[in-house]
């Protein structure tokens, strides 16, 4: 069976607006989701157009992220740098320094950098 181009991005489409919120907005699911909904948490009205997430893409190809840590649960938190090297497309490295998490990963590594992120941002409890 051949796929017909665009049926799949439609059927994507359609499913999203099944389970869209009622105000319209696309709902997010898996780890970006899971993103949202930690920034959301750490904003507070004041450092949000200071600080952030940014997504980027390489040339290599590859992404790259950096979710800044300053002002929020996080900042100041240790994080044991992560380096992954499966095949030229299939790789990530992670670490956290200048208040940030820092990554880079193949093209289609985004989720497990930021399911990484997510562990490690979950795993760690807030000092007494």
């Amino acid at each position: 069976m051949t796929a017909i181009p665009g049926i799949a991005r439609l059927e994507l489409a359609l499913s999203q607006q099944q389970s869209a919120p009622p105000d319209g907005r696309a709902r997010s699911h898996g780890e970006l989701g899971r993103l949202e909904q930690w920034y959301q948490a750490q904003c507070d009205g004041d450092g949000e157009r200071e600080w952030g997430v940014r997504i980027a893409t390489l040339d290599n190809p590859g992404r790259t992220v950096h979710i800044d840590l300053e002002e929020t649960t996080l900042s100041g938190r240790t994080y044991v740098r992560t380096d992954i090297q499966r095949s030229h497309s299939d790789w990530l490295t992670a670490k956290v320094s200048d208040g940030a998490f820092h990554a880079s990963c193949g093209p289609l590594n985004l989720s497990e950098v930021l399911r990484l992120f997510r562990e490690w941002a979950t795993s760690v409890s807030p000092e007494p």
